[in-house]
């Protein structure tokens, strides 16, 4: 099932991006370039390869036929998410990721060593550069696809998505930093767009634009992969308040601490309960007394269903209609 699929490109994503890296190796100016790719290896490594995963699933429920193409697009996949990991990090002032430091705490840490100048402003200045040379390289990929078609139609659908990633981020730092507090609408449109969209339906549609899929088919899967994108964050927000902070990578409570708007803190507000930075021991105890973990767990559980349903309207055959299933139950109860 899925996750026995996820390994198996997940390894096939690790060697064929080393030998990539080697040949980016190969090509620096400086020693920072060296390091950076480094340092982004192995970054990319110590990931789950969920959207690369799924830009092979996408083509697979279309077509059995081998594609030229369909590597480039999942490791430009890859690419894109770890630029925007690494921009989020710094973003959240978060020193741990995958519970290893941060790219930015990784070049504060070789500052420190060096006994620069700013360590800090010059490691969040190292990790930006490291970002942005992902997403040169991810584009890089992209323009390697042999099908002309395909390539202009992926490279206006990535640049189209990754500009709604960039405004829905500007929105949910505004967000924390604003003392309106957002409504449900708000967050869940956020979501649709930094999460639902790019997360699951973005990489999917891929895949199945290189299978040739029909447009009909392709609206189908763009909106299960919105309606699972959604479950697959709320899912996030659950973890990042009661997932084990061993396994998750990230510390308990970090989205509450750095005032993000989640569905969380919108029921908790609608409760009258005060959010003190560093109990977040009483919050979890208080989304409990007022039941709002249950009423997370029923939203997951409509937009999974909804996904469910809007899969079935897609003639699969047997077993790409259970790795559909496995991947949604993946998605929707995983640990980290």
């Amino acid at each position: 099932m899925f996750p026995s699929y996820l390994q198996e490109k997940k390894e096939l994503l690790i060697n064929s991006l080393h030998d990539f890296f080697k040949l980016q190796k190969a090509t620096t100016i400086n020693r920072w370039g060296k390091d950076a790719i480094e340092r982004l290896e192995i970054f990319m490594r110590n990931g789950k390869m969920i959207r690369g995963t799924l830009v092979f699933l996408g083509y697979d429920l279309i077509s059995q036929n081998s594609s030229n193409d369909i590597l480039a697009v999942a490791q430009a996949a890859e690419f894109f998410q770890a630029g925007l990991l690494i921009h989020d990090d710094i973003m959240d002032n978060d020193e741990l990721r995958r519970g290893k430091p941060s790219m930015h705490t990784q070049y504060t840490n070789l500052m420190l060593q060096e006994n620069a100048r700013y360590p800090k402003n010059t490691g969040r200045s190292f990790a930006i550069c490291v970002g942005d040379a992902a997403f040169f390289l991810g584009y890089h990929l992209l323009n390697k696809i042999e099908n002309v078609n395909s390539r202009q139609k992926l490279t206006d659908i990535f640049s189209n998505e990754l500009t709604n990633v960039s405004f829905a981020q500007m929105q949910d730092v505004y967000n924390g930093a604003s003392k309106r507090n957002a409504t449900l609408d708000d967050i869940f449109r956020l979501y649709q767009y930094k999460t639902g969209q790019y997360s699951i339906a973005l990489p999917l549609t891929a895949g199945a634009i290189l299978a040739g899929a029909r447009k009909e088919t392709l609206r189908h899967i763009e909106k299960f992969g919105g309606a699972l994108g959604i479950a697959f964050q709320l899912t996030d927000d659950t973890l990042n308040l009661f997932g084990d902070p061993k396994i998750t990578g990230k510390p308990i409570g970090s989205d509450i601490r750095e005032g993000k708007q989640t569905p969380y803190l919108f029921y908790l507000l609608q409760e009258g309960v005060g959010l003190p930075d560093t109990d977040i021991q009483g919050i979890k105890k208080n989304i409990i007394k007022y039941g709002i973990d249950k009423k997370i767990n029923d939203l997951i559980q409509s937009y999974t269903t909804s996904a469910r349903e809007t899969m079935q309207r897609i003639p699969l055959p047997r077993e790409q209609k259970d790795t559909i299933a496995s991947l949604v139950d993946y998605l929707t109860h995983r640990i980290k």
